[in-house]
């Protein structure tokens, strides 16, 4: 019922750059409800805040961790391990990439804080601002038939 009422005061057109930014960051948040452990999600967090830094390698390595930790969950379901699959191989496609290609990429992966607070704060200019500068950059480098 909140969310629902949150939903009504968003302004209008706020969908269309929520759409966005679930696109361009790969998924929806649903915090705990995805049947993911709290160990998947601290490593998760790992992930993204070595992808902000630029640590597409070990990011890489704690994504395969977070897979495996999946995998051994029974409740977790085969979309959430054919997300883990793709993000280790964007991670490793990003780990070759030249130093200031991982830089941009990084800003990129960094971005994602910014767009939270756009969407809690209901900024839908900004919001989308930071969305097509982030889809933007992953176009470019990633390639623009990646699912990101």
């Amino acid at each position: 019922m909140i969310g629902h009422v949150r939903s009504c005061l968003r302004p209008p057109g706020f969908q269309i750059v929520i759409a966005a930014i679930v696109l361009v960051c790969g998924g929806v948040h649903t915090g705990n409800a995805g049947a993911q452990s709290t160990r998947a999600d601290s490593l998760k967090s790992a992930i993204d805040s070595l992808r902000a830094q630029s640590m597409y390698d070990q990011a890489a390595g704690v994504a395969m961790e977070r897979l495996s930790v999946l995998k051994s969950e029974p409740d977790t379901r085969s979309y959430e391990l054919t997300d883990g699959e793709r993000l280790i191989r964007t991670l490793e496609f990003a780990a070759a990439l030249p130093e200031s290609s991982k830089r941009e990429l990084a800003e990129a992966d960094g971005l994602n804080a910014a767009l939270d607070r756009a969407y809690e704060s209901g900024d839908v200019i900004q919001g989308e601002q930071l969305a097509r500068r982030q889809l933007e950059i992953r176009r470019r480098l990633l390639g623009p038939d990646h699912p990101t």
